[in-house]
């Protein structure tokens, strides 16, 4: 199994860190301006773990585009650490992501490598059987299939 900082290169590589300029999160609300004042003009790669933890479960209401551009923020940090909630609502959102197709198959791949990785690292996810269930549906949501 590769390791959580070998894992982080290659999310950096198949998703080159570039600073979000468009909009983050559209709904006229204070969560959504907490977001935008918290994601806006970064790259993934700039997001703290600490704005990550207060904004874990965040990403269905980022736009399509900023949801591409983030959730790689999301999954590093459940790279370091599988058992917390950034992890957790990560797992969540994609198994039931309608943005699977803006990726690109590599992309996919790498995701799904790192997903596999925060669940084999969790002793929790490993011996439930509602996570394995769910990790089950994330790989058949995510894989790449020629033709898609």
């Amino acid at each position: 199994m590769s390791s959580p900082a070998d894992l982080s290169k290659k999310l950096e590589r198949v998703f080159p860190p570039e600073r979000f300029r468009r909009l983050v999160a559209a709904h006229d609300c204070e969560e959504c301006d907490a977001i935008r004042a918290t994601f806006s003009h970064k790259a993934w790669t700039d997001v703290l773990d600490a704005e990550l933890d207060a904004h874990d479960g965040v990403l269905p209401l980022l736009t399509p585009e900023a949801y591409c551009a983030f959730l790689p923020a999301w999954i590093r940090r459940g790279l370091w650490e599988p058992d917390g909630g950034v992890a957790t609502m990560a797992l969540i959102n994609m198994e039931s992501s309608e943005h699977v197709d803006r990726f690109t198959p590599l992309q996919r791949t790498v995701l799904l490598e790192c997903v596999q990785h925060i669940h084999q690292s969790d002793p929790f996810r490993v011996q439930d059987e509602e996570s394995l269930r769910e990790l089950e549906s994330i790989q058949q949501r995510w894989r790449h299939e020629p033709g898609q």
